[in-house]
């Protein structure tokens, strides 16, 4: 292993790209629960980097793959000029289970992986980055899916509460 090597100190809150290859999903049952990783093989400097963020730290991770050759293909671009406000809004619903709710899946009749452009249709947009929270709770409440409009007032309150946290 190479010291010359500087480690680049992965910021809380910031996203950062590396690079992997050679995905090896894995599991295994302990006494104390099933456990599911993944090993990839990366540069020695992500790694070297990876080591910054602490042990009890949770990641998010969104995931491309791609045969190697082309991965500016593979990886979808958005204007920025098309990007709205509300785009960690949409992110939190997202990573609370929107796409995996079955009243959404009824009323949109479709897959949890087509969600999101189900709802592209229907609020005819190409990034729901534009679409308000109050828009949406419309929506919902127009569609009587009262349980999601509860979720996405609970996503709008924990934004509310970083934003208040983050200002002290």
């Amino acid at each position: 292993m190479s010291k010359d090597i500087p480690a680049e100190i992965l910021a809380a809150n910031t996203p950062a790209q590396f690079t992997g290859r050679n995905v090896r999903p894995k599991f295994r049952r302990l006494r104390s629960g099933d456990l599911w990783t993944i090993e990839i093989e990366i540069e020695e400097s992500v790694w070297q980097s990876l080591r910054t963020i602490p042990e009890t730290a949770f990641i998010e991770i969104t995931l491309w793959h791609h045969d190697g050759d082309t991965p500016e293909q593979s990886t979808p671009k958005i204007n920025e000029n098309e990007k709205g406000p509300w785009g960690d809004y949409w992110h939190s619903l997202f990573r609370d289970g929107l796409s995996y709710s079955l009243e959404i899946r009824e009323v949109l009749n479709c897959e949890p992986k087509d969600v999101r452009t189900k709802l592209h249709e229907v609020f005819q947009v190409s990034t729901l980055t534009n679409v308000s929270p109050d828009r949406f709770v419309t929506w919902l409440n127009q569609k009587r899916l009262f349980g999601l409009v509860t979720l996405s007032r609970q996503v709008e309150h924990r934004m509310i509460e970083f934003e208040e946290r983050a200002n002290r």
